[in-house]
């Protein structure tokens, strides 16, 4: 039974009953946690291993013909990035079990995780603010189909500004996250030596004074920018992007061939489920963001918060292995290019050589028929 005088310090302010509900919250997150942190290995590794290979297949010259694949590429990179922090962690799991000396707590180590934390949140920016890229394209393509200006949108001119554009426009937000903690150090005991020197990062001065106010600012600014502003304008451009896509197809069904509407269509439905994963993992993401810091005083909460951050930061890196997923099973081209990458070039020379049967087959019954 957990003591009065506990939940007072972990839960300040609260009724009693109100904070031993707040402290089961936090214990059955703690295992939940656990759970997920086991796999966490697992999780990574597989998603950098999808994510490459959707890299590799997205950079087929049969695929760089559309600004939306050429941007999906850059979202791929920006995945890949975003699991540098669970890369560092595997290492240093690896390092422990081998070296009973190991110190992770060095000033390079602490220097790279606080690197890798920097490229994490500015790699999910980025590919938040790409992918809704994408949306906007696809729904301004469709909505002027006469105007030649829209239309070259869909080309892979232009996609390399747009991903320049995304890059440097995030870039700021990041500056400043580098600067919200500062390196400190200590000497203390050691196994191996008397004493060890070593260091850790602490929230910095500047975002700790006047009771955190200017970290709970920029808290709420990059869970606007990064996670909630993008969710709320992604559902709405893919409605847009589907109600033109009706609209249209009614236009031209004596215009267009059906070959060219069922493409429009599953380019469409591709678009609408990344949406849909992206929503359903991002959303959280940001509130939680946003909210972590405002319970600077309530230690409880501050630790349930940080539950919720890193269950939907784990979701969120999962969710970049559907982007592959579902551009296999709604893009005949890609699946072609999946082939040719699996296959190693294999599966194309195949059908090369059938097709090349194939022609002089029907050459050699043309000379019959003609004889």
């Amino acid at each position: 039974m957990i003591s009065d005088k506990y939940l007072q310090i972990d839960f300040p302010g609260f009724e009693h009953s109100t904070a031993l509900w707040l402290y089961q919250i936090e214990r059955n997150l703690s295992v939940f946690t656990e759970k997920v942190l086991s796999y966490e290995s697992i999780i990574s590794i597989t998603c950098i291993l999808i994510n490459i290979l959707h890299f590799t297949i997205l950079t087929r010259k049969s695929m760089r013909n559309s600004s939306i694949n050429i941007i999906m590429t850059a979202v791929a990179i920006l995945d890949i990035c975003t699991f540098f922090v669970g890369l560092k962690k595997i290492v240093e799991r690896f390092l422990r079990d081998y070296y009973d000396c190991f110190q992770a707590e060095t000033y390079t180590f602490v220097i790279v995780e606080t690197l890798f934390q920097v490229v994490q949140d500015y790699s999910r920016r980025c590919s938040t603010w790409l992918c809704f890229l994408i949306a906007l394209i696809r729904t301004l393509v469709i909505r002027n189909p006469l105007n030649q200006s829209y239309q070259k949108l869909a080309g892979p001119a232009l996609s390399g500004f747009a991903i320049l554009g995304i890059l440097f426009l995030s870039l700021p937000i990041s500056v400043v996250f580098s600067l919200e903690y500062e390196l400190m150090k200590s000497s203390v005991p050691s196994f191996c030596n008397s004493t060890e020197t070593t260091y850790y990062t602490v929230i910095s001065d500047i975002f700790a004074d006047n009771d955190g106010y200017y970290l709970k600012i920029f808290s709420i600014v990059n869970g606007l920018v990064s996670n909630i502003i993008p969710c709320v304008l992604f559902p709405a451009v893919t409605f847009l992007l589907v109600v033109e896509l009706w609209k249209s197809d009614k236009k031209r069904k004596n215009l267009s061939s059906t070959a060219n509407a069922n493409d429009s269509r599953k380019t469409t439905r591709l678009v609408f489920y990344i949406s849909l994963t992206f929503f359903i993992a991002e959303f959280p993401l940001g509130i939680t963001t946003g909210a972590t810091w405002f319970f600077l005083d309530v230690p409880g909460m501050k630790t349930i918060m940080s539950y919720f951050f890193f269950n939907f930061s784990m979701l969120l890196s999962a969710n970049t292995a559907t982007h592959c997923i579902v551009c296999f099973f709604m893009s005949s081209q890609y699946r072609i290019a999946a082939k040719q990458v699996v296959s190693c070039g294999y599966w194309t020379q195949k059908n090369k050589a059938t097709v090349i049967r194939v022609t002089q087959t029907t050459s050699a019954k043309r000379e019959v028929l003609k004889k």
